[in-house]
């Protein structure tokens, strides 16, 4: 089943940012959605997604912050997250397997062994999938070691560095990258230090500097809004053509947005046999997977229900000990809101629109239902980002680079922040 996504709620928004590309501006409709009763309504959406005829498996997501935005060590957090572990897989059928992991890491000090510690308790308390991808995102400087589990059921592992500022950046060039061998892939997410390194330095300079570190998977995004959506600051440089043709030669592929993976990512695979998904997280290896939230303000998706949970590290431990859930607001979300992130999703992970299949799906009149939105899609025609054949719509190759303004008609307002970056941009 479909979520809707709503990026700019996630704690992580200019401190640890996920992933940049997929975010497209996927609405702020939560704020016009009232809240439901939290722990009681969670637990009634885990008991429905156990009951589906064929229940969908997890995507979990901890979130480990830092100690000035906790306001306690990240240790502390070990106890807590472990209980919270324990309850949600007491409540979820054992058949249901976690398919990813994500882990993201607020701080460069070493926590390999809390690290380690969650994962073991994942792998306890939950089944995990034959296939199933480990990914940890951090911040850059982090020495993979300081990360990396050395024995963990997860079959593949992904490491992403984030940068938040040129610097971050320039010191990685300069110190050089080391590579894990084994089944790690690493990526290289650039936030918001783009539209900074853009203004300063010519892509000619930095760009194939960074792509010698060999990363699998480069986030490249920095959006900027306009009177018909967005535009990528990546292609609007005068250097994008030299910038798109090095990610060529050393044998990137585009899978939409500024998201270019190389064939040892785990989204190039899923990519090539068409089951992308899309989550709080950005490209999911599969479509339709429940997440699951742990950790200060993480966001859990279950059906047609979205939880958040507390951000104080005292208020987060006090409800954990009490034996109940951390969510601090609920909402069920508008049949409305499905079929829009039903459009979303297949135009992000797809990069094709069936307009008979939603139609089928949902029991409507496409051009009646969305009669503004239709329209948007004609002039995206126009301008040659989509093709038309039938009832099926086509992303063009022009069209992968402006997947933000295909899908902002079914995104909603968009609130943007004091910079050009919209603070909506987080995922990939």
């Amino acid at each position: 089943m479909n979520h809707w996504r709503h990026p700019h709620l996630n704690p992580l928004a200019g401190s640890c940012p996920l992933k940049p590309a997929t975010a497209i501006g996927l609405g702020q409709r939560l704020g016009q959605i009232p809240a439901v009763e939290s722990d009681q309504a969670f637990t009634h959406a885990l008991e429905a997604s156990n009951q589906l005829p064929i229940p969908n498996d997890l995507a979990i997501s901890i979130v480990i912050p830092n100690e000035k935005t906790a306001g306690c060590a990240p240790q502390k957090w070990a106890a807590p997250l472990s209980e919270q572990i324990r309850r949600l897989a007491s409540r979820i059928d054992r058949d249901r397997q976690v398919c990813e992991l994500h882990i993201h890491i607020d701080q460069r000090r070493p926590i390999t062994t809390l690290i380690q510690h969650l994962i073991d308790q994942v792998e306890s308390h939950f089944t995990v999938a034959e296939s199933a991808v480990l990914s940890l995102f951090a911040p850059a400087g982090v020495n993979e070691r300081d990360v990396l589990a050395d024995k963990t059921a997860f079959s593949r592992v992904h490491l992403d560095y984030f940068y938040t500022t040129a610097d971050d950046l320039e010191t990685s060039i300069a110190a050089g990258s080391s590579r894990q061998s084994g089944q790690t892939s690493r990526g290289i997410t650039l936030k918001p230090c783009l539209d900074s390194i853009l203004q300063d330095a010519p892509m000619m300079t930095w760009l194939p500097q960074l792509l010698d570190q060999h990363p699998d998977r480069l986030s490249l995004e920095c959006l900027q809004p306009t009177p018909d959506g967005y535009r990528n600051l990546l292609y609007t440089h005068p250097d994008a053509k030299f910038g798109i043709d090095q990610l060529k030669t050393y044998g990137y592929h585009i899978i939409g947005g500024g998201t270019f993976v190389k064939p040892a990512c785990p989204l190039a695979e899923a990519y090539q046999h068409q089951r992308l998904g899309l989550g709080l997280d950005g490209y999911l290896t599969q479509p339709s997977l429940d997440q699951l939230g742990l950790g200060p303000q993480a966001m859990s998706w279950l059906g047609d229900y979205v939880a958040i949970n507390h951000t104080n590290a005292d208020l987060y431990h006090r409800i954990v000990q009490k034996g109940q859930l951390p969510v601090a607001q609920g909402f069920q979300l508008h049949l409305e809101d499905q079929i829009k992130q039903a459009v979303i999703d297949a135009f992000i992970c797809e990069h094709a629109l069936s307009i008979d299949k939603i139609q089928r799906r949902f029991l409507i009149c496409f051009k009646k239902y969305f009669p503004e939105e239709y329209e948007a899609l004609t002039t995206c025609i126009d301008a040659g980002l989509l093709s038309w054949h039938s009832l099926d719509l086509d992303v063009t190759d022009v069209g992968l680079t402006y997947l933000t303004n295909i899908v902002s008609p079914f995104s909603g307002a968009v609130d943007f922040s004091h910079s050009v970056q919209p603070s909506i941009v987080h995922l990939s």
